[in-house]
Parts: structure tokens; C-alpha cells; sequence
């Protein structure tokens, strides 16, 4: 008994070295709704990721990259990284770090506000890939 309760004290101390508790882990839909709630702080969100020529983009779904349905997206400021993978990450939904601020509405101001020092963005699914693939 005493074992298990070192181990599961070690097992949270180490979480908790590793816990980066200045990042709001929310969703697109949350900063959509409530952009000011997450102005210039530094949030980790789930989107579809759209990349190119004045228009990158981090959408609420696929569907509304496809139908040009302007208010469920946000700028992103891509990086070098993010464009050197341009073909892992583009039309992807991807995990992404960076921070959030409302009063940027990016390229001709059509955007609901922008990510920029983006720390993190990887794939986290491919919309292409039926699910059962993705279950294997």
C-alpha cells in the first residue's frame, strides 16, 4: 500500500512539472463566442486548418472552410515550421498553440480574430480518412 501511494504521489508531482497552466485548453467555438474572454492569452485549440496566400485559416469544421462560411474562423499566423510541413498540416484538423487576440481580424479583416506565436500545431486528424481507418 505504501508503494502505490509513492507511486501515485510521484506519478502527480511529475504531471505537475509538466503542467503548462498559463495555456486555456478551449474550443474554436468557445473563442468564437467569447473572443474577448481570450484576448492575449495563450490558448490551445482543436480546428480544421486551412492554409494559403492571404487567407490562413483555423476553422470550427471542414465544412465551413468548403462554404466559405466566414464567422467560424480565426487568422492564423503561420510559421516557418508550419509552412515548411505545409503538406502535412494543410487541410487538416490539427492541435495548435499560440496566442489568441480578438482585435486582429487578419487578412481584410474577415476573421473573428487571430492566433500568432504559434508554439505547437500537429495533425490531429485527417477528414480525408474514414474513421474506421483511424481506429486501427
Amino acid at each position: 500500500m505504501k508503494r502505490l501511494s509513492l507511486f501515485l504521489i510521484l506519478c502527480f508531482l511529475g504531471m505537475n512539472i509538466h503542467a503548462q497552466p498559463n495555456i486555456d485548453r478551449v474550443t474554436l467555438l468557445q473563442i468564437l463566442a467569447q473572443p474577448e474572454k481570450y484576448h492575449e492569452k495563450e490558448v490551445q485549440i482543436i480546428g480544421y486548418l486551412h492554409l494559403e496566400f492571404e487567407g490562413n485559416g483555423l476553422y470550427l469544421h471542414k465544412e465551413d472552410f468548403d462554404n466559405s462560411i466566414l464567422g467560424n474562423m480565426i487568422w492564423i499566423n503561420s510559421t516557418k515550421e508550419m509552412i515548411k510541413n505545409l503538406d502535412k498540416l494543410n487541410d487538416k484538423y490539427v492541435i495548435i498553440r499560440g496566442l489568441f487576440d480578438a482585435k486582429n481580424h487578419g487578412h481584410m479583416g474577415l476573421f473573428s480574430g487571430a492566433l500568432s506565436e504559434i508554439t505547437r500545431c500537429e495533425v490531429w486528424s485527417d477528414p480525408r480518412k474514414p474513421i474506421r481507418e483511424k481506429l486501427k
